[in-house]
């Protein structure tokens, strides 16, 4: 890998990943090196709309030995349903509530004990992700954009209340709305070197 780095040609400044805090870079050098590794290629085609896996089973792809543990949903929901649940003004004796409370209340304690681990994790969404980011067809579970999961927001009684993700365009993306994280982040994962 080298120090080349996708720029804007009118302004010179990183084209995807932006500058971090006190103007760092490190966001950018990785995304480069992760489009290396994932499939042996510094082009950000590679991974655009990706999901953050490696590709291991294509030819010059996963160049390093990884595996990926790895928290999803496993309740069978379907965006349809979540989407007229919503539309009928999300009640809340309604088994898509429970399942949302369950789940979310499930992949924010599985967080929450990986990075008390000091484990780095990261999941997928929309690149706009937040708790007003619009809920659509297109936007349930897709991880188009990766993000780095920062910490768990916890209450008073130290009960998991939300998540903050640092998305790599520069800025924190806290998420406190249930719905919002049930529907937009499809789970989270860590890379294990060997």
């Amino acid at each position: 890998m080298d120090g080349d780095l996708w720029v804007d040609p009118g302004t010179g400044a990183p084209r995807y990943a932006k500058l971090g805090g006190e103007d760092a870079l490190w966001v950018a050098i990785v995304e480069k090196a992760y489009a290396i590794l994932r499939a042996d290629d510094s082009n950000y085609t590679s991974i655009n709309a990706g999901d953050g896996t490696l590709e291991i089973g294509k030819a010059g792809g996963g160049h390093i030995n990884l595996t990926l543990s790895y928290w999803g949903y496993n309740d069978g929901v379907t965006k349809e349903a979540v989407l007229d649940w919503i539309a009928r003004g999300s009640p809340q004796d309604d088994p898509i509530r429970s399942a949302r409370d369950a789940g979310v209340n499930a992949f924010l304690s599985w967080v929450q004990q990986e990075r008390a681990q000091g484990a780095a994790l990261v999941t997928g969404s929309v690149s706009n992700v937040s708790d007003t980011a619009a809920l659509t067809a297109t936007s349930w579970r897709r991880s188009a954009h990766i993000l780095m999961i920062d910490r768990v927001e916890t209450n008073g009684a130290s009960r998991p209340v939300g998540i903050v993700l640092r998305n790599p365009y520069g800025f924190e993306a806290p998420l406190t709305d249930y719905t919002q994280i049930y529907f937009l982040l499809g789970g989270a994962g860590r890379w294990n070197l060997p």
